[in-house]
């Protein structure tokens, strides 16, 4: 999926998160894969957006349009017993 189509939904009011399998570093050479969800984060970033990336054998980026809801999306992943070290993104 596309980061615009992702931007895209979340002006959807009725959309609170998209989360997406991110396989992209299969796709685009010359970046680390860790360089290449940075780089993804901060796009989403400059587009007014929140996101976090949970990072184990694949990859899965969750966005929002707003910042309390990601909050509590990461707090929930803690809480269920996913390691600290494999999320990635905002803080």
């Amino acid at each position: 999926i596309a980061l615009s189509t992702i931007r895209e939904q979340l002006r959807n009011a009725s959309v609170q998160c998209v989360i997406t399998f991110d396989q992209t570093n299969h796709r685009e050479p010359g970046l680390s894969p860790k360089s290449q969800r940075n780089e993804k984060l901060r796009w989403l970033r400059h587009e007014g957006l929140s996101a976090f990336y949970y990072v184990s054998h694949a990859p899965f980026l969750f966005a929002f349009s707003d910042p309390k809801r990601m909050d509590k999306v990461r707090g929930l992943v803690g809480r269920i017993g996913v390691p600290v070290n494999r999320i990635e993104g905002q803080e």
